[in-house]
């Protein structure tokens, strides 16, 4: 997952969609690319320690992008074969990327349209529509015309819980003379 996270970065470098690289020089996509063997699994071990932790293998600080750390905390691999690695890097290469963004924008699609859960929703009406049992809001006393999980319902209850997070307002009394 993390190696495509540096093929991710790369392409969107590469399109112009980011402005600055964002990983630092050494831990990149063209860092590991063409290497192969033992050094390419090694390398990438390496990385993924300077990724996680901001500094390279001799303690120079390459990093301090909080947001990289995060990505990359306690990040390791369980590849013991360079081979198996060499593989990852050939499919996520030439071509494969753009199968994957077609693969990803048709799935988003249909997740957009409701179409991947289609059969889970005509099977399960009552967990949708809630008139198979009372609604949980309409208990707590906010009225619902919706089930208790449809999308109307989850923003009324959204609605109400930040409503109910909200500071109350202190009102002074003035001090009689």
């Amino acid at each position: 997952m993390l190696l495509l996270f540096i093929k991710m970065v790369y392409e969107n470098t590469e399109a112009g969609t980011l402005k600055k690289h964002p990983l630092p020089q050494g831990c990149r996509w063209t860092d590991i690319n063409e290497k192969s063997g033992i050094s390419l699994l090694n390398d990438y071990k390496h990385i993924l320690l300077s990724l996680s932790t901001g500094k390279d293998a001799d303690g120079k600080l390459i990093h301090e992008d909080p947001l990289i750390s995060a990505i990359y905390a306690d990040a390791q691999t369980r590849l013991r074969e360079p081979r198996h690695l060499e593989q990852m890097i050939k499919t996520l290469g030439a071509g494969a990327w753009e199968r994957e963004k077609s693969i990803l924008a048709m799935s988003m699609a249909k997740a957009f349209r409701g179409e991947l859960t289609a059969d889970w929703r005509a099977a399960n009406p009552d967990l949708i529509s809630g008139e198979s049992r009372q609604s949980a809001f309409c208990i707590a006393g906010i009225p619902s015309v919706h089930g208790h999980n449809s999308a109307e319902a989850l923003l009324e209850k959204i609605k109400a819980e930040r409503e109910a997070l909200q500071p109350k307002k202190k009102t002074r009394t003035r001090k009689r003379a």
